[in-house]
Parts: C-alpha cells; sequence; structure tokens
C-alpha cells in the first residue's frame, strides 16, 4: 500500500493506493472521501477545486454525515421523555444534522498498515449542546484491501449518554461517466418510504411499484422522466430503500461497483438540484443535473424505529465497496 499525505490551507488530505487499480483520497475535514479512482478513472462526481470541495455548504461531497442522516421535522426527537432540538436547516426542518453535522469538523488522523488491509482511521470527540443531543467520541474508519479493488467504511459512535445515531457517507457515484442515467441500478428490495411535502417520510413504508422497481436491474434513467417523480418535490429520486440482502450493484459500460452493508437500507439520490461547481476529471465541465449518485446506507430514519445506543452499547456500523471490470 502506498499512503501519500499533502496539505492543502491546513486541511490533510491523505491518497491510498492499493496498486492493483483503486486509490482513494481522504481528507481529515469531515473525515470525507475528496476522490476515488479505479483503474486511473475517477469514480466520482466531486469539486475540482479543493478550495471548493473543503467550503461548499450545500453537497455534503462525500462527507460522513452524522448524527443523524436525511431528514427529521422540526429537527426534534425524543429519547424517553427528554426532548431535543436540532436547528432546522431546510423548509423548517433538519437535513443532515444540521449545525451539528460532522462534514465541517477537523478530525485527528491515524494510519495503520497491515497485511491484507491499511487503516486510514478519523477520531474526534463532537461535543454538542444538551439541548441539540449528545456528545460522543467519534471514530471512522476506512480500511483499503492489498489484493482486492474494495475498501471499507466502518462507523463507531460511543455516546457520553443516551443518544440517536444513524450516519452515512454522502459519496456522489457516476463510474467516471458524465451521467448516470445509462449506468445500471439493481437492488433486491420490496418496500420504500413515502413522503409528505417537505420530503418527510411518512409513518408506513409503501410496496415497491414499477416506477422504483430496480430488483432486476435497470438504467437509473429509464423512468426518471416520469411526472410522478418530476411533479413532486424530489425532481429524481431521492428515497430510502429497504434492502433484502443489504446489497446495491452499479455497472457502468466496463465498471461495476458492489455495495454491501449492514444497514437496513439506503436513500439513493440522483443529484436532482446540481451547483455551480467545475467537477474534477470531467474536462472542466461544471456540475449537472444527474451527474451522480448517492448509496447513502444506514438505518430507517423514521424515529419511531431508532435504538438509543449508549456509553457501554455504542453504535457501529459497516459498507463495503468493492470494484470490479466487466
Amino acid at each position: 500500500m502506498i499512503i501519500r499525505p499533502n496539505s492543502y490551507k491546513g486541511v490533510n488530505f491523505i491518497t491510498a493506493d492499493n496498486g492493483r487499480g483503486l486509490r482513494l483520497v481522504l481528507c481529515d475535514q469531515g473525515a470525507s472521501v475528496y476522490a476515488v479512482y479505479f483503474q486511473e478513472r475517477i469514480m466520482v462526481a466531486t469539486p475540482f477545486s479543493k478550495e471548493a470541495f473543503l467550503n461548499d455548504t450545500t453537497k455534503y461531497w462525500g462527507q460522513t454525515v452524522g448524527p443523524l442522516a436525511l431528514r427529521y421535522k422540526k429537527g426534534r426527537y425524543k429519547i424517553g421523555k427528554e426532548v431535543f432540538r436540532m436547528v432546522p436547516n431546510e423548509r423548517g426542518n433538519t437535513l443532515h444534522s444540521s449545525t451539528l453535522n460532522y462534514g465541517k469538523l477537523m478530525f485527528d488522523t491515524k494510519v495503520e498498515i497491515g497485511r491484507e488491509f491499511t487503516e486510514i482511521i478519523f477520531t474526534r470527540f463532537v461535543e454538542v449542546k444538551p439541548s441539540e443531543g449528545t456528545s460522543a467520541d467519534v471514530k471512522v474508519v476506512y480500511r483499503v484491501y492489498e489484493k482486492e479493488n474494495r475498501f471499507e467504511i466502518a462507523y463507531e459512535m460511543v455516546p457520553v449518554r443516551p443518544a440517536l445515531f444513524n450516519p452515512t457517507n454522502h459519496i456522489y457515484w457516476n463510474l467516471g461517466e458524465p451521467s448516470v442515467l445509462d449506468l445500471r441500478l439493481q437492488m433486491p428490495c420490496d418496500t420504500r418510504l413515502a413522503y409528505d411535502k417537505d420530503m418527510i417520510p411518512k409513518k408506513k413504508a409503501i410496496p415497491i411499484t414499477p416506477l422504483f422497481d430496480f430488483n432486476a436491474g435497470k438504467s437509473i434513467g429509464r423512468d426518471i422522466d416520469d411526472q410522478k417523480l418530476q411533479d413532486s418535490i424530489h425532481h429524481g429520486y431521492d428515497h430510502y430503500f429497504f434492502l433484502k440482502e443489504g446489497k446495491v450493484t452499479l455497472e457502468g459500460p466496463t465498471i461495476r461497483l458492489t455495495v454491501q452493508t449492514d444497514r437496513e437500507g439506503a436513500q439513493i439520490y440522483t443529484d436532482n438540484y446540481p451547483g455551480p461547481l467545475r467537477l474534477l476529471g470531467m474536462n472542466g465541465e461544471h456540475e449537472h443535473r444527474y451527474g451522480g449518485v448517492t448509496f447513502e446506507t444506514c438505518d430507517d430514519p423514521r424515529l419511531v424505529s431508532h435504538p438509543v445506543y449508549l456509553p457501554d452499547s455504542p453504535y457501529t456500523s459497516l459498507t463495503s465497496y468493492l470494484f470490479e471490470t466487466r
């Protein structure tokens, strides 16, 4: 494993190259993924400028999103009789924990090189106002394998008192293609969440219909222009799917990405609201609609389903990403 650290304006970027075709560029701000390369091709949509990557506040580029990913009505939740309120940041509700999000925090970094894999470990004690949530020791581990083109993301959150956690990573995958519309997505899935007008999950999950059916695999773009999607607030896919096997497969003309998670499901988002930034590896092109797709692996975001984590019973999760040529 080749490890190359470098610094940009006091922020550390660490490159891990397994010498077999997989290369990650990680960042200690937000314990983030800046770039992923496979066979010398960029696999993700990410800003060309590191300045933009570090300072953009709208896209969550490759960030560790937490403590609570996705949307919460009015930013409010309860543990027992105690009520917590996160700061609203989207139509009076909270997206990706708002001001509590890990994405702009600086983490301590350690690299441990082993025979089977190398771990890049980001740690930080995250202090939170008691009215907004719970302080915790947060650990994010990127495990890059030596003999196969695979990496894993492992999370561990140890709270100082009872807490809720449901973090994820916000990588925009495109497998080196300018659009994800022709990429083939396959997900074994029977149910998904439904949403209200503010994209807050409703109480009951609903069966998969043909518009949302990726069980046998289909191109992301096949049904994305359906009026049921385009007339909604989503304007594309931005939905939580319950995964039967914890598995998602994304295929391009020559590359296959297999995502495997121990979480209940994933939020699939097709970058429906692009910004003005130039992207890395896209011949200087600017971000455009459907230029990436996220697989935000996490548990059911409805509050009634969240387990409570304790200092002696912390949150842990594991998601792996395997690259293969077709």
